[in-house]
C-alpha cells in the first residue's frame, strides 16, 4: 500500500469517528444534566409569560424534555424524559392561552419537524455505524469493500444533513416567533455547533473518500485477474478485451512518414548493403580488404533490376526505320522520376565506398 493512501485512510477514519461522536452528542442532548451535556439545549426563552408552562422562569427545549436553567448554567428541573421531545408550545404548555398564534396555527409544522429531525439523526447514526465496519476491513485487508462503505456512508450523510437542516429550521423559526411576540429567545450554541460539525466532517471526508475511490491497489490481485495478453479482466458488463498490438501504431521517431518515406528506404538500403560489405573486410592490421563476392554482386544486380525495368518505347514509322531498334527507356514508379534517380544515387554511392575501401587497404 502506498504511504499516501494509508495516510488518507487514517485521516478519513478520524473524520468518520468525529462525525460519529458529534452525531451521538446531538442525539443525547438533554438526556443528562449532571455532565457537560447539561449545558446543551436547542432553544431558550422566558416561559413565565405562559401560565400553562410546567417550567416557570427561563426554560430550555432539549431532545428529551423541557428544562429550567440552574445557577451554574446547566439544565435543571426537567420534565419527564422522553426521546424525540417535540418543539410545540401548544403541546408543551398544554394550553393555548397566551401562546403565540403562530405556534397554534402551525402546530403540525413545529411538532413534526422537530420529531422527524431527531428520527433522521437516529437513522443517520445507524448507517454511519454500518459504514465503519467495512471501512476498517478495507484499511486492514485492502479488500474491495470501499463501495459497500460508500453506500452506507452516503445514506448516513443524507439522513444526517436533512436532520440538521430540519432541526435548525424549526428552532430558528421558533426563535423568530418568540421575538415577534416580545419575548427574548436564543438558540443553544453548543447544540447547533455540534450538529453542524458532524455535517462538516461528512463533507470533508467525502473528498478523502473520492481520492481513495480513484486509487487502484493491485497488490492483492491474483494472476487470474489478467488474461493471456496481460490485460486486466473486465466485469460482466464491460466489452471484451482485445489482444495487445504486437507493433506500435505510431512509427518510430527516426522513421519519416509519407513524403520522406522514399528517402528513408533508400538510406536503409544503403546502410544495409554497406554493413554487409564492411562485414566482409578483415579488420586485422595485416589483413587485406576482400573484393566483393559474386553473391554480393548478384544482390546488387537484383536490386537494380527491381527498381529499373526497361520498357520499350512504341515504334514510329516516321522517326525509326523498320529494322532499327529504339533505345531502351526506363519507367519510373513516380511521375517525376525521383524514385529512379535516388536508387541510382544509392548504387553509385555504394560503388564509390567499395572503391575507397579497396584503395585504403
Amino acid at each position: 500500500m502506498k504511504p499516501v493512501s494509508l495516510a488518507v485512510k487514517i485521516v478519513s477514519l478520524l473524520f468518520l469517528l468525529g462525525s460519529l461522536l458529534c452525531l451521538i452528542l446531538t442525539l443525547i442532548i438533554g438526556s443528562s444534566n449532571s455532565s457537560a451535556l447539561g449545558k446543551f439545549y436547542w432553544l431558550e426563552t422566558d416561559c413565565s409569560q405562559y401560565s400553562g408552562s410546567p417550567i416557570q422562569g427561563r426554560c430550555r427545549w432539549t431532545s428529551y424534555g423541557l428544562c429550567g436553567v440552574g445557577s451554574d448554567g446547566k439544565n435543571t428541573g426537567c420534565t419527564k424524559s422522553k426521546a424525540a421531545y417535540p418543539f410545540s408550545p401548544k403541546n408543551n404548555f398544554k394550553t393555548t392561552k397566551d401562546v403565540p398564534s403562530a405556534f397554534i396555527n402551525n402546530r403540525n409544522k413545529y411538532f413534526y419537524m422537530s420529531r422527524i429531525g431527531w428520527a433522521f439523526s437516529l437513522i443517520g447514526l445507524f448507517f454511519l455505524v454500518c459504514s465503519i465496519i467495512p471501512f476498517i476491513i478495507y484499511i486492514i485487508l485492502h479488500k474491495g469493500l470501499k463501495w459497500v462503505f460508500i453506500g452506507f456512508y452516503s445514506a448516513a450523510f443524507i439522513f444526517t444533513a436533512v436532520s440538521m437542516a430540519l432541526s435548525t429550521a424549526v428552532y430558528a423559526s421558533g426563535k423568530s416567533v418568540f421575538h415577534h411576540d416580545g419575548n427574548s429567545a436564543k438558540i443553544g450554541p453548543r447544540a447547533l455547533t455540534t450538529a453542524w460539525i458532524s455535517v462538516g466532517c461528512f463533507i470533508v471526508n467525502f473528498f478523502l473518500i473520492s481520492y481513495l475511490a480513484a486509487q487502484r491497489d493491485n497488490s492483492y490481485r491474483t494472476p487470474d485477474a489478467y488474461d493471456e495478453y496481460g490485460n486486466e479482466r473486465k466485469g460482466f458488463f464491460h466489452r471484451l478485451v482485445h489482444p495487445k498490438e504486437e507493433y506500435p501504431a505510431v512509427a518510430p521517431a527516426d522513421e519519416p512518414i509519407m513524403g520522406d518515406r522514399l528517402s528513408y528506404l533508400s538510406q536503409q538500403a544503403e546502410q544495409n548493403n554497406g554493413a554487409r560489405f564492411m562485414d566482409s573486410v578483415n579488420v586485422d592490421n595485416d589483413a587485406v580488404a576482400a573484393q566483393p563476392s559474386v553473391e554480393e554482386k548478384q544482390k546488387v544486380s537484383r536490386f537494380k533490376r527491381l527498381f529499373t525495368t526497361p520498357v520499350k518505347a512504341p515504334k514510329s514509322g516516321n522517326e525509326l526505320s523498320a529494322n532499327a531498334s529504339p533505345p531502351p527507356q526506363y519507367a519510373s514508379p513516380s511521375a517525376d522520376g525521383q524514385y529512379e534517380q535516388q536508387v541510382q544515387n544509392v548504387m553509385k554511392r555504394l560503388e564509390q565506398e567499395k572503391a575507397e575501401a579497396v584503395a585504403n587497404t
